[in-house]
C-alpha cells in the first residue's frame, strides 16, 4: 500500500510545487493540509480497504486486545501522514532545484543528523 499511496498522491503536485485538487478525498493533498474548500465526491478503494481492515479486526478481537490494535492503527495513520509530508517536501525541493540558475545555491540541512564531536 505504501508505494501505491505515494504514487497516487504525487500526481497531485505540479512541477512548480503547486498542489492540485483531487476528487478522491484520500489523495487530495490540499485537503490533507486543511486548505481545500472543494467537494470530494470519491473515495479510493485501496485506502478504504486499509481503513476497513481495522474496523473488521476490532469487531473480532476480545476487549483486552483492542487497545493494542488501536495503537497500531494510530501508528500507521501517523506513518501515512509522514509519507504525505515527505512527498510534498520532496516536490518542493525539486521545484526549487528547477528554479536554480548558475548564480544560485540551495543549502540543505538535515536537522536530524547527529554531528560527531571528533569530526566537528
Amino acid at each position: 500500500m505504501k508505494k501505491d499511496y505515494v504514487n497516487e498522491i504525487k500526481y497531485n503536485i505540479d512541477a512548480n510545487g503547486q498542489l492540485r485538487h483531487d476528487d478522491y478525498l484520500d489523495h487530495c493533498l490540499i485537503y490533507a493540509f486543511g486548505e481545500c474548500g472543494e467537494e470530494h465526491t470519491l473515495r479510493c478503494v485501496n485506502c478504504l480497504k486499509f481503513y476497513n481492515f481495522f474496523e473488521k479486526i476490532i469487531k473480532l478481537l476480545p476487549e483486552d486486545e483492542l487497545e493494542k490494535v488501536r495503537n497500531y492503527k494510530e501508528k500507521l495513520y501517523y506513518y501515512l501522514a509522514h509519507q504525505t509530508r515527505k512527498v510534498y517536501l520532496n516536490s518542493q525541493l525539486n521545484s526549487n532545484l528547477l528554479e536554480l540558475d548558475k548564480n544560485g545555491a540551495i543549502v540543505i540541512i538535515d536537522y536530524k543528523m547527529r554531528i560527531l564531536p571528533k569530526s566537528a
